[in-house]
């Protein structure tokens, strides 16, 4: 009898009572919760748009980013909208809190939460799994249960027995910076207000319609914790505490909109018109599961499944639908839209997830990816460009580059349909010929000038790769044109390796190479990371990089440097740097490809080794099981997708690199109805290493998979043993992308672009081409003028040049403008004060352009540039105009020495400028031909986190370097106050 019980005991239930298994049984919402995934555990359906989850933070720390952490120890409240693993905190909205006993305004603190309204809560009493959360709130004896449909959050509140009194706190203060609020009693049952916050987000709207299953006995509203006589309340700091009676269970219905409170009742009243509590989380559940549903696995530990499909989960959470159920949301120019096919989306973490959560879902998920790219469509539509980091109709502008280009590349080259290519192709070219972010400096020179503009290799990298994807637009929409200028800047990404050291490095507007490099150190001309992290950052021509440090051996060797060689010693830990291998950084994303690129060399079973590797060493089925941020679902879509067996190296590119695959079995159903099934025959368990392979019966021998082969389902078989093969069983790999080659960009080595009477002209190659140049705004040709000789510019010129090589195709053509410098501006003196008219704004900025449509928090006279006005020690923003005097015609060289960036312009034009995040200040420096005279000066700065630094200095010709004098800064007193 013993005998059969423990056997009972040990076999799972679904075996037990016939019951197949749910695959949402293996998702973990609190995977990522812990150490920095910064996920959240609460409720939501896939891309939808309520996350209600609980908050147990209200600061703006790092790990608050997604509003829970693992190893807080109180709960402040349930809020309706959350990000997934994100580095900035924001969201956080709409705070319910129910509670018993006295009324208590403050939060509180962790360690004394007693003293305000939060909770204690422990882990043992609390549970969550697709679409529900519910936790016990010890210091109230509350049960707490939240599911949602797409719009609308439903909580449900069970108080303790012998409480004469039921109450739920409503915060519209917590958290974000609150420019407005409003609530109203409606009716017994029914609440309603809004919400405009700042933080991350600019300018977020959301606002709510609250239906109670019971009544509400009396409402207390707060203006800056004072109780106002009123039913309805407007202001900064509007609190409400709803009181009930007998009625020990309370459910509540919030629905949530970004355009008005209209709109939030029609969501409300559509998607959830019952109280049926249990049918909400039934229907998550079924609609969560559909989803698990489209890939099943096979074989693998339980651990393993649980990280699947958790990342698959993950995979899911956003983007979020952005629109009404009338189809009304708020666009990026803040007026009111109406989408009449499919829904209008938002949150683009695009830096992070075009590698490969976009293309993951292009293949799942086509629907939803139109919607996707036509939502970024619009939003350039009524932004002017495409946006770099969306956020509730803002841009954030967070990171680099133009990375909606790769979402829009990608589905064009797996066939989505219901796209506007001409559009898409449109909004991509408006955004790439900006000059703004270094993309000046990039195409006159052929790279991001690094005393020009920071980040100046991953910026010319990653430009690089974004032009190619605008190039395979152009050629889809038959524009050749633009498929030859973006396929040349395509190749920039050469103008910045260093061959004598065969690595990215930084390179100054004079062609210098940076003196002072390392290829371990994080530093300034790269983005969270470092040169072996950015170096092979050219998915869409592994070829050409491959020929450049040398040939396939090279490659190999450079690669095995890289996952070996010690990261910089002095890594900050702010850096974001993280997952380390070596120098391999998967907790980041630009290190996510690196592994698939041994398949660009004789060793593909490296790439096998490595992938394996990292599936079982940098994913844990535990709260802090992800070893980096989570990133909007890139982290884990590098998981579903190498665990499947194949990564996304060149999105846009309708190819993905074979890794090896995780499970025994995978079945992939897709939008069409037809099935991709993986079949695994491995020697043990711990098999890793391809030996052979076969596509629907055939022998296989690509060291990729065209998504056609997976989109029309079949079956792929692969055969895994313990030690690598003793032939490379890839005979064929990746289609070169780039096929043409253009002679090397030429570039001006002698001439002033601002000149006082004239100028000397001289132009050269990198290589033996000739160069042929117009000087009538012309496109140059073998007709045009040969360079022979520096020539002479006397006037506003437009030059433009071309390098023609005997065995290339003609370069790329660069266009330089010569101008007379400056004319003093004509002023009177009288009209002039000492000092410079300084605008101070506070925001979430990481760059001067952040701040450029803010109202400023406050306008000064101030003498000097620095860092003496500041109101707070980060997110800040600042403008300084008006006026320098030059008492002597000459060249002068100006700089400014700033933490995080700065920008600046003489007479309008711009000199340098730096963005992002930085750990440490590096000068930027620019000479500039001047006048006698007062000439205009802006000097913006902006700081963002951290350490902080603002100096402004000068140096005459033949002179050395000093402060700028205060006594020739000035400003107009005729404007000041305006």
């Amino acid at each position: 009898m013993k005998k059969w019980t423990i056997l009972l005991f040990l076999l799972p239930s679904t075996l037990l009572f016939g019951q197949s298994q749910k695959l949402i049984d293996f998702v973990d919402p609190f995977i990522g919760t812990g150490s920095h995934g910064h996920t959240y555990p609460g409720a939501i359906l896939p891309f939808g748009g309520v996350q209600l989850s609980p908050d147990t933070r209200n600061d703006n720390s790092w790990d608050n980013s997604g509003g829970y952490h693992y190893d807080d120890p109180t709960i402040l409240g349930f809020t309706h909208t959350h990000l997934s693993g994100v580095g900035v905190p924001d969201y956080c909205d709409i705070l319910f809190q129910p509670f018993t006993g006295k009324t208590k305004l403050d939060p509180g603190t962790e360690d004394k939460p007693e003293t305000g309204y939060r909770s204690r809560f422990n882990h043992k009493e609390e549970e969550a799994k697709p679409g529900y959360y519910g936790v016990k709130l010890l210091d109230y004896d509350i049960d707490v249960a939240l599911s949602v449909t797409k719009r609308v959050g439903i909580h449900k509140y069970n108080y303790p027995k012998k409480v004469k009194q039921q109450k739920i706190l409503i915060d519209l203060q917590h958290k974000d910076e609150v420019v407005d609020a409003f609530i109203r009693v409606v009716s017994p049952t029914e609440i309603q207000g809004y919400r405009i916050s700042k933080d991350w987000a600019n300018e977020q709207h959301v606002y709510f319609v609250a239906q109670f299953s019971s009544p509400i006995v009396s409402a207390q509203l707060f203006d800056h914790k004072k109780e106002q006589q009123t039913e309805s309340l407007n202001g900064e700091a509007i609190q409400a505490v709803l009181n009930f009676e007998k009625s020990r269970e309370v459910l509540v219905k919030v629905g949530i909109s970004a355009v008005d409170i209209e709109g939030a009742r029609k969501n409300l009243n559509e998607e959830l018109p019952h109280w049926d509590f249990d049918q909400v989380v039934s229907n998550a559940a079924s609609a969560w599961e559909t989803e698990m549903q489209k890939i099943k696995v096979e074989g693998g530990s339980l651990a393993q499944k649980r990280n699947f499909y958790t990342s698959w989960y993950h995979c899911l959470v956003v983007p979020n639908v952005y629109n009404d159920v009338d189809g009304r949301y708020r666009g990026m120019d803040k007026s009111i839209h109406t989408v009449t096919d499919g829904n209008q989306y938002t949150i683009f973490s695009l830096w992070d997830t075009f590698r490969g959560l976009h293309p993951l879902l292009a293949t799942t998920h086509t629907e939803e990816t139109k919607d996707f790219v036509n939502t970024l469509v619009r939003m350039y539509e009524q932004f002017g460009v495409l946006p770099m980091w969306e956020l509730s109709a803002n841009d954030t502008y967070c990171m680099i580059a133009y990375h909606a280009v790769s979402v829009f590349a990608d589905a064009q080259a797996k066939g989505i349909k219901g796209m506007d290519l001409n559009k898409m192709l449109e909004a991509s070219l408006t955004t790439a010929n900006q000059d703004k972010r270094g993309l000046f400096s990039y195409k006159t020179l052929g790279y991001v000038g690094s005393n020009a503009s920071s980040q100046s290799v991953s910026k010319t990298l990653e430009y690089a790769y974004n032009d190619w994807c605008i190039a395979q637009l152009a050629k889809a929409a038959n524009d050749t044109k633009n498929e030859e200028i973006f396929t040349q800047r395509a190749q920039f990404y050469q103008n910045v390796y260093d061959p004598s050291r065969g690595f990215m490095v930084g390179r100054n507007t004079d062609r210098a190479f940076a003196e002072n490099f390392e290829a371990t150190k994080v530093g300034y001309d790269f983005t969270e990371g470092n040169s072996f992290q950015y170096s092979l950052f050219v998915p869409h021509d592994m070829q050409g990089m491959r020929s450049l440090l040398g040939g396939s051996e090279a490659l190999e060797s450079w690669l095995d440097s890289l996952f070996i060689a010690d990261i910089d010693p002095d890594l900050d830990d702010g850096t974001d740097v993280t997952g380390l291998i070596g120098n391999y950084a998967h907790g980041n994303e630009p290190s996510h490809h690196m592994a698939y690129l041994y398949n660009y060399t004789s060793a593909p079973w490296k790439t096998q080794e490595r992938v394996y590797q990292i599936l079982n060493d940098q994913y844990k089925d535990h709260p802090a099981g992800i070893s980096g941020n989570e990133d909007c679902g890139q982290m884990s879509a590098w998981y579903v997708l190498s665990a499947m067996g194949f990564y996304s190296v060149n999105p846009g590119q309708p190819e993905f690199q074979i890794g090896v695959p995780l499970f025994d079995q995978v079945s992939l159903s897709l939008p069409n109805n037809a099935t991709f099934n993986v079949a695994v025959d491995r020697e043990s368990s711990k098999s890793k290493y391809i030996h052979s392979m076969k596509m629907n019966g055939v022998p296989y021998h690509k060291s990729f998979i065209d998504h056609k082969d997976i989109i029309e389902g079949g079956k792929w078989e692969v055969v895994l043993k313990d030690l690598p093969p003793k032939n490379n069983p890839f005979t064929v790999e990746a289609t070169p992308y780039v096929v043409k080659r253009y002679a090397s960009v030429p570039y001006v080595i002698q001439g002033d672009n601002y000149f006082l009477n004239t100028t000397d002209v001289s132009l050269a190659s990198e290589d033996d081409s000739e160069i042929y140049y117009t000087l009538d705004g012309t496109t140059p040709t073998k007709e045009s003028i040969k360079y022979t000789q520096p020539f002479i510019v006397d006037k506003k010129t437009e030059v433009k040049f071309r390098a023609y090589h005997p065995q290339l195709l003609p370069s790329y053509v660069v266009t330089s403008v010569f101008q007379p410098s400056s004319s003093p501006s004509k002023i009177s003196e009288n009209t002039l004060s000492s000092g410079l008219t300084l605008s101070y704004y506070e925001g979430v900025y990481r760059s001067v352009y952040d701040f450029e449509n803010d109202q400023p928090k406050f306008t000064k006279i101030v003498n000097q540039v620095n860092l003496d006005h500041i109101e707070r020690e980060e997110w800040i923003g600042m403008s300084f105009d008006g006026y320098i005097y030059i008492d002597e015609e000459g060249n002068y060289t100006f700089e400014v020495d700033a933490n995080d960036g700065s920008q600046m312009l003489i007479n309008g034009i711009e000199l340098f400028e730096s963005d992002g995040r930085k750990t440490k200040s590096l000068p930027q420096s620019q000479s500039m031909l001047l006048m006698k005279g007062y000439h205009q000066v802006s000097i913006k700065y902006f700081q963002c986190s951290d350490k902080k630094k603002l100096v402004f200095s000068w140096q005459k010709e033949d002179g050395e370097k000093e402060l700028v004098p205060d006594a020739i800064l000035f400003s107009n007193a005729a404007t000041q106050g305006k």
